[in-house]
């Protein structure tokens, strides 16, 4: 009878590790592969203790896993948020200076605008000097052509003067 309890006990106590199994099984994935060797395990050393204790080890060491993987994935998504951070605000300042670059551009291109002008202007300055220039270089060809016809004609009365100078004195009752 004891010992048929004690085989009541034993499988009752296999009954419980089985549900047990099954749960971390459920709350752990990573031991599902070796959900088959742990239940041949408890089967071959049902009363082992031992046998209990070393499972309890190796769950604690799937679920310190877990947790450690656990820690590196907020790690991860941690270091992917600051990235993330650090990629907007860098996003944020390429925008600004891209608009920064626009402002500048505009305001080049109003500054050519105004160059554009003032060139326009300039050449008609140059031009209307140039027409002016032309029209003096003519008024001065045409003082100089007078000049030279009245050179010329200088000339001509003088040697006419001379002659007549020439003549008059020539002449003996004068």
């Amino acid at each position: 009878a004891e010992a048929l309890a004690q085989r009541d006990a034993e499988a009752k106590a296999k009954t419980d590790a089985q549900a047990r199994i099954a749960a971390l099984e459920q709350a752990y994935a990573e031991l599902a592969a070796g959900r088959d060797a742990l239940a041949q395990d408890l089967a071959a050393a049902v009363g082992g203790r031992d046998q209990l204790a070393q499972q309890r080890e190796e769950l604690i060491m799937a679920r310190d896993g877990e947790a450690q993987a656990k820690a590196e994935a907020l790690a991860q998504r941690d270091a992917e948020a600051k990235a993330k951070t650090d990629a907007q605000v860098r996003i944020a300042a390429l925008e600004q200076q891209q608009s920064d670059w626009v402002a500048q551009e505009h305001g080049m291109v109003k500054e050519k605008s105004d160059l554009d002008n003032t060139l326009a202007e300039t050449q008609k300055t140059v031009e209307k000097l140039r027409a002016d220039i032309s029209d003096r270089e003519s008024d001065l060809e045409e003082c100089r052509h007078r000049q030279q016809l009245m050179n010329d004609e200088l000339l001509k009365a003088e040697a006419q003067i001379e002659l007549i100078k020439d003549l008059l004195l020539r002449e003996p009752g004068l």
